[in-house]
């Protein structure tokens, strides 16, 4: 009687302590499977962020060629501008010298 009592309870304290013993494992599996799980989800957020960033720095890039290719024409518009400018002064001051010759020439003439 006693010592089936005394096997009940040894057999109940040994039952409570696996079940304890499972529980524990069960939290630390899940913990582990949290912790797992947060590892991936922040890994999925950092890559996001830079496929982010790298977009953002390809518009920025994509930007300043824009930029740059604007200037290159404005530059480009200017300098025809300016050789067209330049040809005109040149021809101006040739036919100036052209009509100051032929000034001279007729005041030759007179004289």
């Amino acid at each position: 009687d006693k010592h089936s009592l005394a096997a009940q309870v040894r057999s109940q304290k040994i039952k409570a302590r696996n079940n304890l013993v499972n529980l524990y494992g069960a939290g630390a599996l899940q913990v582990a499977m949290a912790a797992w799980y947060f590892e991936l989800l922040t890994g999925r957020e950092k890559r996001e962020q830079a496929e982010e960033e790298e977009e953002m720095r390809k518009d920025r890039e994509q930007q300043a060629k824009a930029a740059l290719a604007e200037q290159q024409g404005e530059a480009d518009r200017l300098a025809e501008a300016s050789e067209a400018k330049l040809k005109a002064l040149e021809q101006d001051f040739s036919d100036r010298q052209a009509q100051q010759a032929e000034e001279r020439q007729e005041e030759a003439k007179r004289q």
